[in-house]
């Protein structure tokens, strides 16, 4: 497949993707690595920074309705 089909193609999905996804933003405590891991993993992360002080991730991005991670956003938010 040509590079810039490819390309296309994962950016077309992306798209749909993000239609459909439910918008999210949380915090994760750093002592909470797995966790954090698991968003980066399993959800369209959009933006991560650290906030020194409270030594926290702020996670920004987007998941499936239906999907597990739902239910820490709901604790984490």
């Amino acid at each position: 497949m040509d590079p810039l089909d490819l390309s296309r193609l994962i950016h077309k999905t992306e798209q749909v993707l993000l239609d459909e996804w439910e918008h999210y933003q949380a915090s994760i405590g750093a002592e909470n690595g797995n966790l954090l891991n698991r968003f980066e993993h399993e959800t369209i992360l959009v933006d991560k920074t650290f906030d020194e002080e409270t030594e926290t991730y702020v996670v920004t991005g987007y998941i499936r309705p239906e999907h597990p991670l739902k239910g820490k956003l709901k604790e984490k938010s």
